[in-house]
């Protein structure tokens, strides 16, 4: 999926905060596909610092709870200062996004953005649907993807 992603964001600059790169560190155990991220030189690791520092104690004091939603609060705050798009799966984190002015889209939208652009197939897509339920909860069964995204309208 990984080789997926970075096909897609060929014309794109994609950034991933420490935070989640910390993240990424500590979830080996559970997903060791996380390694994939860890090793893809094109996703530039960034410090959250100056105006993203700025706008993530406001985001921060919403979003995180103990250690949970560092990563998601360091995301909004880095697009927010770079007038970045924010690709987020977390409902909470992404609502915070939309009030803080943040464009953000989740993990199914990219996916289904690919297909009506003409960059994935049906077949290609509904593969990493079924891998992102590895990770996430989705609206849908296994399997069901493109049922669902027809169901929903999604699919032109």
């Amino acid at each position: 999926m990984i080789g997926v992603l970075k096909t897609l964001t060929e014309h794109d600059r994609v950034v991933a905060p420490e935070a989640v790169i910390d993240e990424c560190r500590r979830g080996l155990h559970i997903y060791p596909h996380l390694q994939q991220v860890l090793d893809s030189e094109w996703i530039e690791r960034v410090v959250v610092d100056g105006d993203a520092l700025m706008a993530y104690g406001a985001i921060a004091s919403r979003l995180v709870v103990g250690m949970r939603n560092i990563g998601e609060a360091e995301v909004i705050a880095w697009a927010k200062a770079n007038d970045a798009e924010a690709v987020l799966d977390d409902r909470a984190a992404r609502a915070i996004a939309e009030v803080s002015g943040v464009r953000v889209r989740g993990s199914l939208r990219f996916v289904i953005d690919a297909i009506n652009e003409g960059h994935l197939s049906r077949d290609m897509a509904a593969g990493i649907a079924n891998e992102l339920q590895a990770v996430c909860r989705l609206p849908f069964d296994a399997g069901g993807f493109l049922e669902w995204a027809d169901e929903e309208g999604l699919l032109v």
